[in-house]
């Protein structure tokens, strides 16, 4: 028997990607991922035998507040610091118990990690995304009970975050925003 092997955002997304598919968890869940909202970030949660797994996807204009490739030296700063920041996954998100330490982070960008060039960007009606992947080690048993983002707060072009998790054998959705930024699983 041949195992294909993924990688943890490709698993991470196909999961939670059929999982959510399968079941009608709010009635505003229309928008399906790889849509581009302005304002509107997706945050996917996953917490299985002690790892926590978490994706983000914004589109650009979020972050950085342009939809196109740097025009200027300030644009490319811009751009190469908000992806280190997104890298920064332990000054990003707050888990509680405080049991859970970032393993590993990994960011992509417009424009610095193969994303559309500005030809592909006009004639094809693209808009560039940012994506980060964290995955956290929390001590076995864990049962967490809140993870608070600091994106809204780093990001204020980010108006909602749509959350899609799975932890503790229990699924759900819902909203976070500037005036609510912790999601709870109690």
């Amino acid at each position: 028997m041949k195992i294909n092997r993924v990688s943890v955002p490709q698993l991470l997304l196909g999961l939670l990607g059929w999982l959510f598919s399968s079941a009608n968890l709010n009635a505003d869940t229309h928008h399906t991922h790889g849509a581009h909202v302005h304002g509107e970030a997706e945050l996917y949660i996953v917490h299985e035998h002690g790892r926590l797994f978490i994706e983000f996807i914004s589109p650009a204009i979020n972050l950085i507040d342009f939809e196109h490739p740097p025009k200027s030296e300030q644009q490319q700063n811009i751009l190469t610091h908000t992806k280190q920041i997104l890298v920064e996954g332990d000054q990003l998100f707050q888990i509680t118990p405080f049991n859970c330490q970032l393993e590993t982070a990994t960011a992509s960008a417009p424009y610095i990690d193969g994303a559309p060039s500005a030809e592909h960007f006009h004639s094809g009606g693209e808009h560039p995304d940012f994506h980060a992947s964290y995955v956290f080690n929390c001590q076995a048993n864990t049962k967490l009970t809140t993870i608070y983002t600091a994106l809204i707060v780093k990001f204020p072009g980010i108006e909602r975050i749509k959350v899609q998790w799975i932890v503790q054998n229990q699924q759900g959705s819902t909203q976070l925003t500037t005036d609510r930024a912790t999601l709870s699983f109690n």
